[in-house]
């Protein structure tokens, strides 16, 4: 397989080892969905970070997004450990769009699919 479109990975702390040993694929797949639980207590077991390993698909060149609530979806630029659940990752699709600013949080925005503005 040289390349994918799409990957779900939740193996409870063997993320970032599934990652690195998947890194040719990543490097090949310009345009790509991963879809990832990153839960720090699972990360720490298996001997690195939640933000380590958000660090590293970022590096790989991967936007995350929280998918709460659907169907909008949350852009992020840092891991936050009280987080719990998935995270979208996207490479090659550019920026989302119409993006709104989110009132949570001053450093995210909103990505509405349904939004005609």
């Amino acid at each position: 397989m040289e390349r994918i479109d799409v990957l779900k990975i939740d193996i409870e702390g063997g993320e970032l080892a599934a990652l690195r040993g998947a890194e040719v694929i990543l490097g090949n797949s310009p345009r790509m969905m991963l879809v990832i639980e990153i839960i720090d207590d699972h990360c720490k077991r298996a001997g690195y970070s939640g933000r380590e390993l958000f660090d590293f698909i970022v590096g790989k060149g991967f936007k995350g997004y929280l998918p709460k609530p659907w169907p909008r979806v949350e852009a992020v630029a840092a891991y936050d450990p009280g987080y719990f659940d998935n995270i979208i990752f996207l490479k090659g699709y550019g920026e989302l769009s119409p993006l709104r600013r989110a009132e949570r949080s001053p450093r995210s925005r909103l990505w509405d699919p349904c939004s005609t503005s």
